[in-house]
């Protein structure tokens, strides 16, 4: 929030959004480079040696190799992104409100049935993301992309 006074920023969606995407970046950077560090140098070396751009190389070599643990970390950062309240309130101005700011404002006046809605259609969501990305990326693929 001080970054943002400081070069004069006005808070709201711009500014959450930086600050989450800063937030889950080492997640991500974690999660992706041990399985870009087991990649096979002698693969792209072949590449190359074969006559291979580095688009080619990075789409037919690497991106086939790396899309679970991408996947893997979309989902992290995403659930994080959803769960960090503190980010969301501190870097959002008036006006603009994400889902854990919404949940807790509901939540300081009692429970109500609208928050267990909510609560159970975001279950829903992240479970068909989950389905989804099994049915694109196969489990197998996705199991075998995180092992470290």
């Amino acid at each position: 929030m001080t970054f943002y006074s400081l070069i004069k920023i006005q808070l709201g969606f711009s500014t959450m959004l930086m600050s989450h995407i800063i937030f889950s970046t080492p997640y991500i950077t974690i999660i992706i480079l041990p399985k870009l560090y087991s990649l096979s140098e002698n693969t792209i070396d072949a590449a190359r040696d074969l006559g291979a751009s580095e688009i080619q190389i990075f789409k037919n070599i690497i991106y086939p190799e790396i899309i679970g643990t991408v996947a893997t970390g979309g989902l992290i950062a995403f659930t994080l992104s959803v769960d960090d309240f503190l980010i969301s309130f501190f870097t959002t101005g008036q006006g603009f409100n994400n889902l854990s700011i919404l949940i807790t404002s509901l939540a300081r006046r009692g429970i109500k049935p609208i928050i267990n809605a909510i609560s159970s259609i975001l279950f829903f969501v992240i479970l068909s993301l989950l389905f989804i990305i099994n049915k694109c990326v196969g489990i197998k693929k996705l199991t075998a992309d995180t092992e470290i």
